[in-house]
């Protein structure tokens, strides 16, 4: 049970830290005067630094040799912290339970889909353009994630009790990154990216910190697993805000409309490009 404990602790650190970094990078964003142009509603990280030929930044560059060295660190430790939770129906399980859901696409998505549903019947529209952006971003982080998961195609540890180290590209494996991990870090990133009440990055995070000990608890996960779905959904879901807010804005790339007919209410769709 100890060493159990010092596995969570572990993940709320590093969740702890992410947060850190997200709120220093968006210091200078938060004071800046609303008559400002869209460039300048991108966080100062992203307009501070002029991207390469791909794209990147040197933040970005910066943050990939982190992944990498914080990955690599913990995969001599996976099988080790694998067997620290030995019984998966053991001690932890009524908690694991209580926050795994906040992992998954079905009750995150659902949720944004009911939020973004109350703000239209509201007329709440910048809460719905958070919504949407919010939707934009995690579908984007799980594309990125389960496009990993097939070309690294590790064994789960369920699968692979000794043997962390055991990678078939392509071959249907999914145990790297954590999927899990990946949707909740992307939905406290989001949550934390779309809000200004200081509380928020220190639930959110340490709830996606929560979402990948349980991972760890039931066996479906080694810690690289998390850590590598963390780095993700968070770089991802940072990334997708920043290129949502700068091209357009506080508003979103698409809106429905709902119209009255003859035949009843009529749905459109409006895109922007």
């Amino acid at each position: 049970m100890i060493r159990s404990l010092r596995v969570a602790a572990l993940a709320v650190v590093l969740a702890l830290a992410a947060t850190a970094a997200a709120e220093r990078a968006r210091a200078d964003e938060l004071q800046l005067p609303p008559a400002e142009t869209i460039l300048a509603q991108t966080p100062a990280h992203a307009r501070s630094e002029s991207p390469g030929p791909t794209g990147l930044t040197r933040r970005d560059l910066w943050f990939g040799i982190g992944t990498l060295a914080g990955v690599a660190i913990a995969a001599p430790f996976d099988e080790r912290i694998k067997d620290a939770f030995p019984n998966t129906s053991g001690k932890g399980k009524r908690l694991a339970d209580a926050v795994r859901p906040l992992g998954s696409t079905t009750v995150v998505g659902g949720t944004l889909l009911l939020g973004w549903g109350a703000c239209k019947l509201f007329h709440n529209e910048q809460l719905g353009h958070a919504a949407v952006r919010s939707g934009i971003s995690l579908v984007a982080a799980g594309v990125v994630a389960l496009g990993a998961k097939v070309i690294v195609g590790r064994s789960r540890p369920r699968d692979e009790p000794n043997d962390p180290s055991r990678f078939q590209p392509f071959s249907g494996n999914a145990s790297f990154p954590s999927g899990h991990a990946t949707i909740s870090m992307a939905a406290a990133t989001a949550l934390s990216r779309e809000t200004k009440a200081a509380w928020v990055p220190f639930v959110a995070y340490p709830a996606a910190a929560l979402v990948g000990w349980s991972r760890l608890r039931d066996n479906e996960h080694w810690l690289s697993d998390v850590i590598g779905g963390f780095a993700v959904g968070y770089w991802v879901t940072d990334r997708t805000e920043d290129f949502l807010r700068a091209r357009w804005g506080n508003s979103t790339p698409f809106g429905v409309t709902v119209t009255p007919g003859d035949a009843g209410p009529m749905l459109g769709m409006n895109v922007k490009f």
